[in-house]
């Protein structure tokens, strides 16, 4: 982990928490089990960006499709980076 960097699980109910320096990113790990449009709801309730990660192409999919569905200035918050480009690191 980057230094300074804090990493929360579960916190506000939102999978992981990234803070540094007073900023705070929500993380939603996405594998389609739960309601994906609430996740990205209540996350962008209490933060003003969030990472969303589909965990394979059946929800990464099910992600794109939803997110041509959200308004400009929410999908304008939310970057999506499927679980594949961790594995690069």
């Amino acid at each position: 982990m980057a230094e300074g960097y804090i990493v929360k699980e579960k916190n506000d109910n939102i999978d992981l928490v990234i803070s540094n320096d007073g900023k705070r990113i929500a993380v939603e790990i996405e594998t389609c089990k739960s309601d994906i449009r609430a996740n990205i709801d209540k996350a962008l309730r209490h933060y003003p960006k969030m990472f969303l990660i589909p965990t394979n192409q059946a929800s990464q999919a099910i992600v794109m499709k939803l997110i041509t569905h959200i308004p400009s200035e929410k999908k304008a918050k939310i970057r999506i980076i499927p679980v594949r480009e961790f594995k690069k690191y």
